[in-house]
């Protein structure tokens, strides 16, 4: 599938971010095989509210219900 450009029949990865709205990411937040991030309690400026990967919205909220390995397995299941 061919990257780089939000339009038809691309493939569209990216992030959507509210921007002066703080946040903290701990672990648990990570859709990494390790599970962890060296930037774990540290407080952000921004919020993520969303990812699209390969074309599908996951928001926040939806992130959330999965659990860590579930989250982990759809994302690489779309690659």
């Amino acid at each position: 599938m061919k990257q780089g450009m939000i339009a038809a029949g691309y493939d569209a990865s990216f992030t959507l971010v509210s921007l002066n709205k703080p946040s903290r990411i701990t672990s648990a937040d990570v859709l990494s095989k390790c599970g962890w991030t060296p930037y774990g309690n540290f407080e952000w400026s921004n919020t993520i509210e969303a990812v699209v990967i390969q074309g599908v919205l996951y928001t926040q909220k939806a992130l959330q219900r999965l659990g860590h390995e579930r989250r982990l397995a759809e994302a690489l299941k779309r690659k």
